[in-house]
């Protein structure tokens, strides 16, 4: 199962989200003003020199230490690029500034090519893992490529596991292998339950009861930026690094998921049962109350729906849900003319570390409630 539009509209969300505190990701200091390769330099129309510029309203102004060398936000303008460390540049026949400057980004990468390599090289076990799910590591094929099981089980990193379970696909046996890994690092997550059922279409109440034990479902949504910016090469333009985490969303976003139509049907078909209907409520409860995915409130509040749970429990949640991206995001659309600029920069790496820390669902309710009015 996809996440589908509501995914990809927080893609482009992401990235024009300001107004809150910045939270700062350990071991990634911003870099210096970075010059263009020479070759680069030459291929390229001039670019105009960035100006300084009144900062608009509700743009935070990080602290000293974290823009020093930068170079000073442009004006909201859409007759140029405005890259981070890179410069402003005009834009190219038939552009608007929210389209990718592939031309740009492919020459930096290719410098960008060997300390990436070099990097990861010692980086952890994580940043290894995501680089190959984004197709950055030494051996990628040219293409994003599933985390082999055999790396799973080689480690004690649960999300590795989740990256493992999310790349097989179809094949039953690398899901079951996965699952069986994430399952032991973390018995208490319903995520590598649902894995574990692999393709059985019925479920009887005593399984509906063994998975009503669990307390979370937790798909670890938003490691994957994290961790390739963990491994980021000193010096290299902050411009890049929200292509990266452009990209890394976009996996995550295209990620599949466990199919939770066997325990809708289930639940359904087990109504009259007193026990196996407390068990699918629970259920309900555990994917509303703690999911790390708006994706998994939605599925937690259908089977809710299936399962009788009041509305009481159900609607504030709901309402919730509907209004998240709008308020969460909706009055910051500024950043949206420069997606890659200094700015968006700083809004990225804020929205990063708090899906991060909270996951999806977590970072948005945490903006809901800094942009709910106070309390009369």
């Amino acid at each position: 199962m996809s996440r589908g539009h509501t995914a990809a509209w927080l893609l482009v969300a992401a990235l024009v989200v300001v107004g809150w505190a910045w939270v700062a990701l350990p071991g990634l200091p911003p870099e210096p003003l970075h010059p263009l390769p020479p070759a680069l330099a030459a291929s390229l129309p001039r670019a105009e020199p960035p100006r300084a510029a009144a900062v608009p309203p509700g743009v935070p102004t990080p602290a000293a230490s974290a823009t020093a060398g930068a170079a000073p936000l442009a004006p909201w303008r859409r007759d140029h690029w405005d890259l981070c460390d890179v410069g402003r540049l005009p834009l190219a026949p038939g552009s608007s500034p929210d389209d990718p400057p592939q031309h740009v980004f492919d020459s930096l990468a290719a410098g960008l090519a060997p300390q990436w390599l070099a990097t990861l090289a010692s980086a952890p076990e994580r940043s290894r893992a995501a680089a190959r799910r984004l197709g950055l590591s030494a051996d990628a094929a040219g293409g994003p490529e599933p985390v082999p099981v055999s790396m799973a089980e080689a480690s004690a990193d649960p999300v590795i596991s989740a990256w493992a379970a999310q790349g097989c696909a179809g094949d039953a046996t690398c899901r079951a292998a996965a699952a069986r890994r994430w399952l032991a690092l973390e018995p208490d997550n319903l995520a590598p339950r649902l894995w574990a059922l692999g393709d059985a279409q019925r479920l009887d109440p005593a399984v509906l009861q063994g998975l009503a034990t669990a307390r979370r479902f937790d798909v670890h949504f938003g490691q994957l930026a994290p961790a390739l910016l963990a491994a980021w090469p000193a010096g290299q333009p902050r411009a890049l690094q929200v292509d990266l985490v452009v990209r890394a969303i976009g996996v995550e976003a295209a990620a599949v998921l466990p199919a939770l139509q066997p325990l809708t049907s289930a639940c359904r078909e087990h109504a009259a049962n007193e026990h196996a209907r407390a068990a699918c409520q629970q259920l309900a409860r555990t994917l509303i109350r703690h999911s790390d995915t708006m994706l998994g409130v939605g599925l937690g509040l259908g089977l809710g729906r299936v399962a009788g749970l009041p509305a009481a429990e159900t609607e504030p949640v709901r309402a919730q849900l509907n209004q998240s991206p709008a308020v969460a995001f909706g009055q910051d659309e500024q950043l949206a003319l420069q997606p890659w600029s200094c700015a968006s920069h700083v809004a990225m790496l804020a929205w990063v570390g708090e899906t991060r820390q909270h996951g999806e669902w977590g970072a948005l309710q945490r903006r809901l409630a800094a942009a709910a009015p106070p309390p009369r």
